[in-house]
């Protein structure tokens, strides 16, 4: 929440509509919990992506993957990438570093093996 100013927390008029909602501010202890769960959340996502990495280069058949749904994953992770960078948040960027470069395996396995 590094993004967000005490003039944030105003209430009024806004273009992007967030700053009349209160904003919670978290002890140490919470922040670490919080911590613990991106981390947790981001071995979740990434071993997500092993199996289907494998099957690919174990029997070298893309058939049924989606290009088109890999190349938009990977347009995501780049953006998901960026915005970890902006709020200065290490889960988000280490998350979709790794998802977005799993991807891109499986896309140019995709261009690869058809």
């Amino acid at each position: 929440m590094k993004a967000l100013d005490s003039k944030s927390s105003r209430r009024g008029n806004s273009s992007r509509g967030f700053e009349s909602l209160p904003l919670r501010h978290f002890n140490s202890n919470e922040m670490e919990l919080i911590e613990i769960t991106g981390y947790a959340a981001t071995t979740f996502t990434v071993v997500a992506f092993i199996p289907q990495i494998w099957k690919v280069w174990r029997t070298r058949e893309t058939k049924d993957i989606s290009l088109a749904t890999f190349l938009i994953l990977v347009c995501g992770a780049i953006l998901w990438t960026a915005y970890g960078f902006l709020i200065e948040s290490l889960p988000i960027i280490i998350t979709n570093v790794i998802i977005g470069t799993f991807q891109s395996v499986i896309v140019s396995f995709k261009l690869k093996y058809g």
